[in-house]
């Protein structure tokens, strides 16, 4: 037959615009023949309950029943006007009836269970019958109402109720005729048991009903009109950017709506499967949007992963005992003890060797399933067969759904480490062996967070980052132009979403969705809340946020000391921070530890060169097998500038004033002049290298002389003269030709152990001689770069190019967290 049916359900008859679009939707329907199913108006049922819930408590109905008429009087008085009375006798005759049923039972304070059904399923008449009167009007198209208890006759079955499909399709051949009429509107929810008593088809009963109807009439295709424009590939709720599925396969479908995605319960499928009818998910407020299709076949881009889902309040039952190895029979026993007692399992799982089974179940069934049990086997566990029975609740179910896992590798593995990347602990696996659903559980408080993680490991959103970024000087504010400049090209090549939400300083922070200049402003005129490490990082670490990371800008030790801290607390690092990487060894050591335990991520490309990739090449030249025979380098982009221009014949402290004024020094000169973070940076490398060295393993040449040291910074800017002829001394010293030129370099001689920072004499036409201005120059000389060193030379110092090494960083980071592109099918 060429008949298309429609179910609109309570979220799209909420109000007169709602009931306007589906008017409208007539005008637009190609297909001459039509069934319309709806559920009651928007929140009558609801009230209908209420209404039980009062007559038992013997409670006044007279409020709710006032609502109920109010609801149905406003819709038609707007639409019929000067047919108001129209059906309103009806109407309150109904009302009346509801009285008297509730009236008649007062002093049960018991509303038998046919009286319910009754009197929830006058809200579907109800709609159904003014739609009629809707329609009729708006359309030239032939209307008639048609009362689904008229023919649809079912019963209860041990997996429901149940339409007896004989009688059903007898009744409806008999009453349904398309040659005089265009578009029967029909009552959802309710039917008649065998008996012939009122009796509803529970919940979900007005999608079942529309699926029956479908049946019924072999139907083209059945569309349920909501309020979304199609299936989601997850909670929007939870899931900001999640999409609407195009295309899903009936299997797919129920498999998604069993894990708790709320999209047809698969019972309502059945009948409609049976024909293999495409269903349509559609927006009604948005028809022209192309909604989801629900059909047997596949589409021709296959996602390997349609849709993420979870169910939270959940209890996780497990029954562990050596005894239970190998004994045939004992997994029967422990799911007929919960069928006995009407507990629902909704995931298995049971490891190889059984020595457990472990199952899942609603939360408010977790104790009565370990009483079930344990009185099942109370004979083993006497006997210590069994050693524990037990039920831990506020635990969730989070489940993947895709036809396309099905022969591809790394699903799983992809899955897996999306949740440990996320610090997220999996309590209990269990795949099917159709491979279209991986199911684990999980903490419930933990949910949101995994849902978000996997969502975009499988390309499903992009991967979702929220960045905290303390320091907000001149690299720190850098840093974040540079990544708001970027945030559409992260977006539209790398799947990367980057969100700041939050800023500090040493003493003040700004938390937020989104940082904005007005927030970096404020910050930098010391407004904002007291900087508090704890709330700092619980902002960061964001439940709709699957990953974070915070990024160091400061020379702070206390925010050094804060590291080991949020690595554990599942925070990615990335800093230009030196003193983590150069203090106490061992403190080092148990970072990196850590880092490799706990699989998050601590960089510090910035520390080093800058933007200049130095510590990304070391690692590389180590992991490939090389061996690092020894480093040196100008690692100091002011001393490199002080000693490109002095040349022994002009005076150094003229150089340094200089410097000082075009900000290439620290506010003390005399923090450049002691080597100190020349030795930082050496150590750094040498411990890269994995030598277990301490600063003080360093020889460092102090520029500045003795009597200089301990002065307050003003007399030592009055004396600055001083160095003059300090450093002239050395000059003399060490340079005897025109051909040699003084430099500051590091040089770690990692074949011998030893290590120093100082000044040399460079001779011509030796690279550390070649600079620009401001340059840093770092040389590897390995077993296999021994005879022609690798050199990387670059600026190493400066706002920019240090925010553009943390930069890289993040995007490391990001990578790193990787996620699975569509298929071709």
């Amino acid at each position: 037959m060429n008949c298309a049916v429609h179910k609109f359900g309570g979220s799209t008859l909420v109000d007169i615009n709602s009931i306007d679009k589906i008017l409208s939707l007539t005008d637009h329907n190609n297909v001459s023949q039509s069934i319309y199913v709806v559920s009651a108006f928007y929140g009558v049922t609801d009230k209908l309950q209420r209404l039980i819930d009062l007559a038992e408590s013997g409670e006044s109905l007279d409020q709710n029943l006032s609502e109920i008429s109010s609801i149905h009087e406003k819709i038609s008085s707007h639409y019929l006007k000067s047919e108001l009375d129209i059906g309103i006798e009806s109407f309150k005759s109904d009302i009346q009836d509801i009285r008297d049923i509730l009236a008649s039972v007062k002093e049960l304070h018991k509303v038998p269970f046919h009286s319910q059904e009754k009197i929830l399923g006058y809200g579907e008449i109800w709609s159904a019958q003014l739609l009629t009167k809707l329609f009729a009007k708006h359309t030239q198209k032939r209307v008639k109402f048609l009362d689904a208890r008229d023919f649809l006759v079912t019963e209860n079955t041990d997996m429901g109720v149940s339409p007896i499909w004989s009688v059903t399709q007898s009744k409806f051949n008999g009453m349904v005729n398309f040659t005089d009429i265009d578009i029967y509107i029909l009552t959802g929810f309710i039917s008649l048991n065998k008996d012939g008593i009122q009796s509803t088809l529970g919940r979900n009963g007005t999608d079942f009903t529309a699926s029956i109807i479908a049946k019924l009439v072999q139907a083209n295709s059945l569309t349920f009109w909501k309020d979304v424009s199609g299936v989601m590939s997850a909670d929007p709720r939870i899931v900001k950017d999640s999409k609407v599925i195009s295309s899903l396969t009936y299997d797919e479908c129920m498999e998604l709506s069993y894990y708790g995605a709320k999209i047809l319960h698969p019972k309502t499928m059945a009948p409609a499967m049976e024909f293999d009818i495409p269903i349509y998910i559609k927006n009604v407020f948005n028809p022209s949007d192309p909604g989801t299709i629900i059909q047997r076949s596949e589409d021709k881009v296959k996602l390997i992963v349609k849709g993420v889902t979870g169910i939270d309040k959940i209890a996780l039952v497990t029954l562990a005992g050596a005894g239970m190895m190998g004994v045939p029979g004992t997994a029967s026993r422990l799911f007929d003890a919960l069928r006995r007692g009407g507990i629902s399992v909704l995931m298995i799982s049971q490891g190889s060797s059984e020595h457990s089974i472990c199952c899942a179940v609603r939360e408010q069934d977790g104790s009565h399933a370990k009483s079930l049990i344990e009185k099942e086997f109370h004979h083993e566990l006497n006997l210590n067969f069994i050693s524990n029975i037990k039920s831990e609740s506020e635990c969730a179910i989070l489940a993947i759904v895709g036809n396309g896992m099905a022969g591809t590798h790394g699903v799983s593995a992809k899955f897996f480490a999306s949740l440990g990347n996320a610090a997220i602990n999996i309590k209990a696996i269990a795949q099917g062996s159709s491979e279209r659903n991986i199911s684990v559980v999980i903490k419930a408080e933990q949910l949101n967070k995994a849902i978000n993680a996997v969502h975009s490991s499988f390309y499903l959103s992009e991967k979702s980052i929220s960045l905290g970024i303390i320091g907000i000087g001149n690299v720190g504010k850098e840093l974040i132009g540079q990544i708001k400049d970027q945030l559409n090209n992260l977006h539209n090549f790398k799947n990367i979403n980057l969100q700041i939400r939050a800023i500090a300083n040493s003493k003040f922070m700004k938390l937020s969705e989104e940082i904005n200049s007005n927030d970096i402003d404020e910050l930098s005129k010391s407004q904002g809340e007291n900087y508090d490490m704890q709330l700092f990082t619980n902002h960061i670490k964001a439940d709709h946020l699957p990953h974070s990371i915070i990024v160091d800008c400061t020379a702070s030790e206390k925010i050094a000391n804060s590291y080991q801290r949020w690595m554990n607390d599942g925070i990615h690092v990335v800093t230009a921070n030196k003193i983590a990487h150069s203090s106490n060894y061992e403190n080092y050591r148990e970072l990196k530890q850590i880092s490799k335990n706990l699989g998050f991520q601590f960089l510090y490309e910035a520390t080093v060169g800058a933007g200049l990739p130095v510590i990304k090449s070391l690692q590389n030249l180590i992991n490939s097998g090389d061996e690092i025979l020894e480093i040196s380098g100008i690692f100091s982009g002011t001393l490199g500038y002080l000693f490109n221009l002095y040349d022994g014949n002009n005076s150094f402290s003229e150089i340094l004033i200089d410097a000082k004024n075009k900000g290439f020094t620290e506010p003390d000169p005399r923090l450049d002049l002691s080597g100190m973070d020349v030795a930082r940076k050496a150590v750094i490398l040498a411990r890269e290298c994995l030598h277990e060295i301490e600063i003080d393993d360093i020889v460092v040449q102090n520029l500045v002389p003795q009597s200089m040291q301990q002065q307050d910074l003003d007399s030592f800017l009055t004396n600055v003269t001083e160095l003059d002829s300090h450093i002239d001394a050395i000059h003399g010293s060490l340079i005897d030709s025109q051909d040699y030129k003084l430099r500051y370099v590091a040089n770690l001689n990692l074949e011998k152990r030893k290590y120093t920072v100082g000044l040399q004499a460079v001779k011509h036409p030796h690279p550390f001689l070649n600079l620009n201005l401001t340059d840093n120059i770092f040389q590897f000389r390995t077993k296999r770069y021994n005879v022609n060193p690798l050199n990387i030379i670059g600026p190493g110092a400066g706002p920019e190019v240090t925010a553009s090494g943390l930069f890289s960083d993040i995007i490391t980071i990001a990578d790193s967290l990787g996620n699975f592109k569509p298929i071709e099918s």
